[in-house]
C-alpha cells in the first residue's frame, strides 16, 4: 500500500487530506510542520512514499526540507508534491533546483490532488 505523507502547519489541511485520499486506498501520515516531517523523512521512508509537502510554514517551512533531502535522500525529491498558496511563477523559480513531481496551488481542487497522487504513486511501482 503506497503511503502519503502530509506536511502541513494547518490543522484543516491535516484533516481533510486523510479523508480525501484514505478512501482511495492510501495510508496517510500527517506531520504539522517540516522538522516533524524530516524527522521521519530522513529515516528510511521506504519506497512506497509520496510526500505532500506545503511550502510555507513555520517554524520549518518546506523549501528547508528540500534542501535536507537533495542533501541526505535526493531520491525522495521527485515523489514530492509541493502545494503553495504563493505565486505560482515566483513559487517555480523557488522549486527551479528540486526537481519536485508537481506543483499545486492552493485552494486545491480534491479530484486534482486524487489525480496527481495517483500518477506519482503509480511511478513508485511501475504499474501502467
Amino acid at each position: 500500500m503506497t503511503r502519503v505523507a502530509i506536511v502541513d502547519d494547518d490543522d484543516l489541511t491535516r484533516q481533510a487530506l486523510p479523508l480525501l485520499l484514505g478512501p482511495a486506498g492510501y495510508e496517510v501520515l500527517t506531520f504539522a510542520d517540516g522538522g516533524a516531517a524530516l524527522a521521519f523523512l530522513l529515516d528510511d521512508p521506504g519506497a512506497d512514499l509520496v510526500v505532500v509537502l506545503d511550502l510555507q510554514m513555520v517554524p520549518v517551512g518546506g523549501l528547508a526540507v528540500l534542501e535536507a533531502l537533495a542533501e541526505r535522500r535526493p531520491a525522495l525529491i521527485p515523489r514530492v508534491i509541493v502545494l503553495s498558496g504563493s505565486n505560482r511563477t515566483a513559487t517555480a523559480d523557488q522549486l527551479r533546483p528540486y526537481p519536485v513531481a508537481r506543483l499545486l496551488l492552493k485552494p486545491l481542487r480534491s479530484d486534482v490532488l486524487r489525480e496527481v497522487v495517483a500518477a506519482v504513486a503509480e511511478g513508485l511501482t511501475g504499474a501502467a
